[in-house]
């Protein structure tokens, strides 16, 4: 925990050197993310302290950027974890509560059927315990766990644009957009809050896979809101998926 703790800290003080940077970048006098150093009229600059503080801020900006999404992904594989061995642990623990109950009537069972055998030897069964019969049925087996509702559907993305960039498709489902979740998207009303000009943003789809067309996969997107030739941050249109 204090190792997941420390790790969360980190992502928060990224997040806020981000947003610093991009700030540099985008505010009164910043020169932006990409292009070249030159002033409105098309000259070169000639201040080299800013051609300098510039590209550094650049660089800096997509390394820190890099470590976001790779911290990212590492806290989410770890939350996941963390939480698949809570339930493990609960599971474990409501087994052991029911498992007397459970011997009791097997040993009632195999005496009952010891006795009866002792005169027809041929004819002698085994009886199978619940603990034995649960691990042998199918049914039995514990079923992977149901994504959350996908809440949007993507109608367009625009080429080259950020989302297109991320690898966002025509028609994928959208379940997770950042924060945002089917439960509290407010017919999509609250995608507009989390989108920040230069803040990467996890949005996980699902869309028809690419071995078996007649099954679907989970795809993790990496998108990042930034200025583009078109409208927008982001270059993609959502509908709300009615219920």
């Amino acid at each position: 925990m204090e190792e997941l703790k420390a790790k969360l800290e980190e992502r928060d003080r990224l997040e806020k050197e981000i947003a610093e940077l991009v700030s540099v970048l985008t505010g009164p006098g910043g020169l932006g993310f990409h292009g070249g150093l030159i002033d409105k009229e098309g000259f070169p600059i000639s201040d080299v302290e800013k051609i300098i503080s510039t590209r550094q801020a650049r660089n800096q900006l997509a390394m820190k950027r890099n470590d976001l999404r790779d911290l990212s992904e590492l806290l989410e594989y770890q939350l996941l974890d963390l939480h698949a061995r809570a339930k493990a642990e609960k599971e474990a623990k409501l087994a052991s509560q029911t498992t007397p109950s459970a011997s009791t009537s097997t040993s009632t069972f195999t005496s009952t059927s010891t006795s009866s055998t002792s005169t027809t030897p041929s004819s002698t069964v085994t009886p199978t315990s619940d603990s034995e019969a649960s691990s042998t049925s199918p049914s039995s087996q514990p079923s992977p766990e149901p994504l959350p509702p996908a809440f949007a559907r993507v109608n367009s993305v625009a080429p080259s644009s950020p989302a297109s960039e991320s690898g966002m498709r025509e028609g994928d489902l959208v379940f997770a957009f950042s924060s945002v979740t089917a439960s509290n998207h407010n017919n999509l009303k609250a995608i507009p809050t989390v989108v920040k000009e230069g803040m990467p943003i996890t949005v996980r789809v699902v869309r028809p896979s690419s071995s078996s067309p007649s099954s679907s996969e989970v795809v993790r997107l990496s998108l990042l809101p930034r200025k583009w030739e078109g409208r927008g941050l982001l270059g993609c249109h959502l509908l709300p998926i009615k219920k």
